[in-house]
């Protein structure tokens, strides 16, 4: 985890984003997301019954954080004639 969140932090600060915010969500909700598979597989391991439908929970509400935080799209258009 301390790896991937090197590497997150290197990418982002090679190519910041221009919303302040993405950072830090994508960061945080990246390591949640990691932890809650290293616990999925831990309880496994350890013979407790674990539901996937909360593992895949997690995996949806991740999905949304980092969907959420992109950066405002811009659209660009052929100049109209009037702007030639």
């Amino acid at each position: 985890m301390v790896f991937t969140e090197a590497v997150l932090k290197a990418g982002l600060h090679l190519d910041p984003p221009e919303n302040r915010r993405v950072p830090t969500v994508v960061l945080a909700s990246t390591l949640a997301f990691l932890a809650a598979v290293h616990l999925f597989f831990l309880g496994w391991n350890l013979g407790y019954t674990v539901s996937t439908d909360l593992l895949l929970g997690g995996i949806a509400v991740w999905t949304v954080a980092i969907v959420a935080t992109r950066s405002p799209s811009r659209t660009t258009s052929a100049p109209s004639d009037s702007e030639r």
